[in-house]
């Protein structure tokens, strides 16, 4: 009986063997399956990113393989300042000259006049103001304000000088001919 048992228990533990055996093919079949999906979310999201690198790369207009080796160190000016704070510098009497510095002959004019007003013995301190800055393009108008008393009122239209005394407006002057003229 004993070998009858024994012949019973080893069919059982031959079928729970199989029934353990099969158990282990259906998880590794399982196992294959999620490492197949992983490996696809894996290629997805790299294919994501690098989708995405390309879209900014063309969006800002620069080239990885050609970087700008070359810095600029950025310098204060002094004499440059936004249209917005025409009202508001430190001296009693000076004065604002407002252009167009993107346009090379504007600015090569203007820098010239500037220039000599600014070797004169006896002057006024003299700020510009880049009329093609974003920050300043709000104070652009096609009609002009000859005598704006706030920052809010300031309208320039071209090459514009104005003189402020104790934070007033005290002359406005268009154009080349009347600001070099004036500045003369």
């Amino acid at each position: 009986m004993s070998n009858k048992k024994s012949i019973k228990n080893k069919k059982s533990s031959k079928k729970s063997v199989e029934r353990e055996h099969s158990k282990v093919i259906e998880s590794v079949g399982e196992f294959d399956g999620n490492i197949k999906q992983i490996f696809w979310i894996v290629i997805a999201t790299i294919l994501v990113f690098c989708a995405f690198y390309f879209l900014t790369l063309y969006l800002t207009g620069r080239d990885s393989t050609k970087r700008n080796s070359t810095t600029t160190e950025g310098t204060i000016s002094y004499t440059e300042i936004m249209a917005g704070r025409s009202f508001s510098m430190p001296e009693n009497e000076y004065l604002v000259l407002y252009y167009d510095k993107s346009d090379s002959e504007l600015l090569s004019t203007y820098s010239n006049i500037v220039s000599s007003y600014r070797s004169k013995e006896d002057h006024f301190t003299i700020y510009t103001v880049d009329m093609s800055d974003a920050l300043n393009k709000t104070y652009i108008s096609e009609e002009k304000n000859i005598s704006p008393s706030n920052v809010s009122e300031l309208k320039i239209n071209g090459p514009t000088l104005i003189r402020f005394r104790e934070g007033q407006v005290a002359n406005f002057v268009e154009g080349e001919a009347d600001i070099t003229s004036y500045l003369g």
